[in-house]
């Protein structure tokens, strides 16, 4: 009976939240041919896991691409453009944080949460500057096919689940982690100058 029930609450949520329309851009021009812009992307999902001992159902943030919100500022600058990009995760339940021991608070954000801060000045005459935190080369490069769809490929499985324990043959719980055991070889976002 409390699966059903769960069951019911999970597909009743999906409904909901694929029934919101779009929200429409949210961008600001200035006069000089500058402008700001704000984006961002919610991603939830419903996590259930079963180890063949037990189940755990969890609403959880995707983490493989999480929720979050971003601020982008463009402005022409004397011969060329001066970009601003600020992106952070809401630091929501993650997928890749729930284990059969351990579910996280609702929200909780740190500093890990931020993803770009991120600054740069281009120009025609010699190129592009960056300063900041943001992706570091090998970010994404575990994941790339030739027809450009990354999910096909995608090699984070403790995004997933990645916190959850393996059980012995007796069924306790082993302390050897899925994402201990399945690295992504992908690279991450670093402060950098470029």
């Amino acid at each position: 009976m409390t699966r059903q029930i769960k069951t019911a609450t999970g597909a009743a949520l999906l409904a909901a939240i694929t029934a919101v329309p779009a929200a429409a851009e949210l961008k600001w021009d200035n006069a000089s041919g500058g402008y700001v812009q704000i984006y961002g992307q919610v991603s939830p999902a419903w996590q259930s896991v079963d180890d063949g001992v037990q189940s755990k159902d969890t609403f959880v943030d995707n983490a493989h691409s999480n929720t979050r919100v971003g601020l982008w500022v463009v402005q022409p600058m004397y011969q060329g453009t001066f970009k601003f990009n600020l992106e952070t995760a809401l630091g929501l339940r993650s997928s890749g944080g729930v284990s059969q021991t351990n579910t996280p608070k609702g929200a909780d954000w740190d500093r890990t949460d931020l993803r770009k801060i991120d600054f740069s000045y281009a120009s025609e005459s010699w190129g592009t500057i960056y300063v900041g935190q943001g992706s570091m080369a090998s970010d994404g490069v575990a994941d790339i096919t030739l027809n450009n769809n990354g999910m096909t490929t995608y090699n984070g499985i403790g995004d997933f689940a990645g916190s959850f324990q393996f059980r012995t043959a007796a069924g306790a719980l082993s302390g050897v982690t899925i994402g201990s055991v399945n690295p992504s070889l992908d690279g991450g976002r670093q402060g950098r100058v470029r």
